[in-house]
């Protein structure tokens, strides 16, 4: 029933705005047309987080100090609501089988009603060097990605996750799940960040220790994330906008 009625829609739609790879191929699985399909890519302020990347940067040890997070060690870093979707478990237990070989700390950024169950998973399990930061704001969240070392979004269900966008802002490589939409256009598979497959936490965990154990690798990482959101960005959008508007605009007159 769903697919009757969204090609019957689409029928009447002149053109539309693919946000990414996944929602381009969407469309054209309900048999629209590549030509009536424009990329507007979702992205966030790139200029914004940039400028605060360059104003924290050198600021980890001072940053790290403040929240109570061991200097000596990388940091992997965790940003979005602490509710089942995003998986968060997954990354704890990840996270638990990784320093046993790897001295790492963990950073929890977000509230949600898994954090109660989170923290006492933690005490049981004596999994130590795990830290809840609380949510942070847009002004605040820079500090968590100029701390960190690499991003983890693990969810089961996700559209995009913008925060993959500002992470790699900061430089950061990143790991997500296959449930994540920004990983088909953002993740280039061990150029700047690893794809697994959802609720995997054993090759999870073979993700992150890979990044984390060569410190070079790792910032060579960060680097193609920064030159690859470099062009995922608000103009892109605009553009992709305006390209559609003009393609409809020119269907208008040609009828």
């Amino acid at each position: 029933m769903r697919r009757v009625v969204l090609r019957q829609m689409f029928s009447g739609v002149s053109a539309f705005l693919a946000i990414g790879t996944r929602n381009a191929r969407f469309y054209r699985d309900y048999d629209v047309s590549s030509e009536r399909i424009f990329s507007a890519p979702y992205a966030v302020d790139n200029s914004f987080f940039s400028e605060q990347a360059k104003r924290l940067k050198g600021s980890t040890y001072r940053l790290r100090q403040r929240e109570g997070i061991a200097v000596d060690r990388p940091l992997i870093l965790f940003a979005g609501k602490l509710i089942q979707k995003k998986r968060p478990k997954d990354l704890l237990d990840a996270f638990d089988r990784v320093r046993t070989s790897i001295a790492v700390s963990l950073a929890f950024v977000g509230e949600g009603a898994l954090r109660p169950e989170l923290q006492r998973l933690a005490r049981d399990k004596g999994i130590e060097n795990v830290h809840f930061l609380g949510f942070r704001n847009q002004s605040e969240i820079g500090k968590c990605y100029a701390m960190a070392d690499v991003l983890v979004l693990p969810s089961s269900l996700e559209t995009w996750g913008l925060v993959v966008n500002e992470a790699m802002c900061f430089g950061l490589p990143v790991i997500t799940s296959d449930r994540v939409g920004a990983a088909a256009d953002l993740v280039r598979e061990g150029v700047n960040g690893f794809v697994y497959p959802v609720g995997n936490t054993v090759e999870l965990a073979r993700c992150v220790r890979d990044i984390l154990r060569d410190a070079a690798r790792r910032a060579q990482m960060g680097r193609e994330s920064h030159r690859l959101i470099e062009k995922w960005d608000l103009s892109a959008t605009v553009e992709g906008i305006s390209q559609a508007l003009r393609f409809v605009t020119q269907s208008i007159v040609d009828s």
